[in-house]
């Protein structure tokens, strides 16, 4: 998955005794965006499936 290959990529960037409290913060914060655009992206999807789907029952009449 490119998202996990990402943050993996990043974590490895962290070594393991500087992975503190504001790092852990920074990630989460950083998930939420990438979470957020993943939402966006759905919402984008389903608002063209909507699209076809009106102009697919406009087909079948």
């Amino acid at each position: 998955d490119f998202f996990e290959q990402v943050i993996s990529k990043e974590l490895e960037k962290i070594p393991q005794h500087e992975r503190k409290h504001d790092n852990v913060k920074e990630w989460i914060f950083n998930e939420f965006i990438l979470l957020w655009d993943m939402v966006e992206f759905f919402l984008i999807c389903y608002e063209e499936w909507i699209e076809l789907d009106k102009e697919n029952t406009i087909f079948k009449r």
